[in-house]
């Protein structure tokens, strides 16, 4: 990844911040004034962050090299802009301009979360695996949804397979499995099931509108399809995952109720 973080490095050292540094990037969020009592909270948080952004070892990093050959040369091709000034709301902000990929990632905003540094790592380590697998899934050339039906297989193709791989550091490890996450998986198919039975073309826009603003553990498109997924690649291993993810959305959740 191709990282700034003359922001976080001005900050440290107690400099004025040169916020010109975003002048080249019309989409970047509007700066505010950072906190300076925060210095060794940014500071812990550079250093943990800094190697794994230089070297692209997100979580499931092999899986995803499997999934998505060309993962390295997309991810290469990313900026991440670390700030510290980001006005609120925007901890994580990834947008595309000029067919490049920025992320800017407010550290002061991801301490604000938690008061356990490793739990603000995590934070930082999930979203940014999750934003580079979908980024790499949409570089796929997938086709422009024709129907309602093809809305929902896209967004849990891309939603599931990107939240899959960035769950946690490795996915063998991964807990789905266990009798806990049962009523999750039951709320998440139920409504699939629902959802993708709907005829109504105003029921269907108002579902879709839903899908974009619905809680985590609502937004049964991403979690419906990390599930599904998991169960694939427990059961049957790689090379079917591989497979799912090579065909495309097409026919995705259709996929899930006939398995």
């Amino acid at each position: 990844m191709i990282v700034h973080d003359e922001v976080i490095r001005q900050f440290i050292e107690d400099k004025a911040i040169n916020e010109s540094v975003y002048a080249d990037y019309p989409a970047a969020p509007q700066t505010t004034k950072a906190d300076p009592k925060r210095k060794d909270i940014v500071m812990e948080l550079h250093s943990r962050i800094l190697p794994v952004l230089k070297e692209n070892r997100f979580y499931n990093h092999t899986l995803c090299r499997e999934l998505e050959k060309s993962y390295d040369e997309i991810l290469n091709r990313m900026h991440v802009h670390l700030m510290v000034n980001a006005p609120s709301g925007f901890d994580i902000y990834h947008t595309v301009s000029d067919f490049q990929d920025h992320i800017f990632i407010d550290l002061i905003q991801i301490a604000d979360h938690t008061p356990i540094v490793t739990e603000m790592t995590y934070i930082l380590m999930h979203h940014i695996s999750r934003l580079c697998m979908r980024s790499c899934i949409k570089k796929r050339g997938l086709p422009v949804p024709e129907s309602y039906l093809d809305h929902l297989d896209r967004e849990a193709f891309i939603e599931g397979f990107s939240l899959l791989t960035a769950w946690n550091e490795d996915i063998q490890t991964y807990p789905f499995h266990k009798p806990s996450y049962d009523s999750r998986k039951e709320h998440a198919f139920g409504y699939l099931s629902v959802f993708i039975q709907e005829e109504d073309p105003l029921r269907q826009k108002d579902i879709l509108n839903y899908l974009k603003q619905a809680s985590f553990w609502d937004a049964c498109t991403a979690i419906g399809g990390m599930f599904y997924l998991f169960d694939i690649y427990r059961e049957e291993g790689i090379q079917r995952l591989i497979s799912i993810y090579e065909k495309g959305y097409k026919g995705f959740i259709t996929s899930i109720f006939s398995s």
